[in-house]
């Protein structure tokens, strides 16, 4: 249903919406995590989320403790989050626990967006799925059609 010019019965089901934001990746070039090595700007793209995230580094920890079933300091943190401090880079497990208890991934996107890879939610995946398979449809479809123009030229088939 449509709602007309002039109708003041029918509700506006997106009048209030806002926009999802969908980038959950540093740009190359955002000062808050630029750097010359890839140590640095992990380190502060991890400064960054730890400092954006609504939990304390305290409460953080204790949280990346529990998903990992490991000791995660509030001193390991810091250090993750020191580009000073890069022989302590943090690690792929602690990586992921650090986006699971905080939801911000965009210190690992930023490094994967550099070799052409994404990370996108799960609830956009078959979006995603739906556009590819969309697009080899559209591929084969052409395909189709030009061989179709080939057998109709070639007189074989009218």
């Amino acid at each position: 249903m449509v709602k007309v010019r002039g109708d003041h019965v029918t509700l506006d089901l997106f009048g209030d919406a806002e926009p999802v934001a969908i980038n959950h990746t540093f740009k190359h070039d955002d000062p808050k995590v630029k750097s010359w090595s890839m140590r640095g700007r992990i380190a502060r793209g991890v400064a960054v989320t730890l400092e954006e995230c609504a939990l304390s580094r305290a409460e953080i920890a204790a949280q990346m403790s529990e998903f990992l079933g490991a000791d995660v300091s509030e001193h390991m943190l810091n250090k993750y989050a020191s580009v000073s401090a890069q022989e302590k880079t943090i690690s792929l497990d602690r990586a992921v626990a650090l986006i699971a208890v905080c939801g911000d991934a965009r210190f690992l996107g930023a490094e994967l967006e550099r070799i052409g890879k994404a990370i996108i939610d799960a609830r956009y995946l078959a979006a995603v799925e739906a556009a590819y398979y969309g697009q080899i449809a559209d591929e084969a479809a052409s395909k189709r059609q030009a061989a179709l123009r080939d057998l109709r030229k070639g007189g074989g088939w009218k």
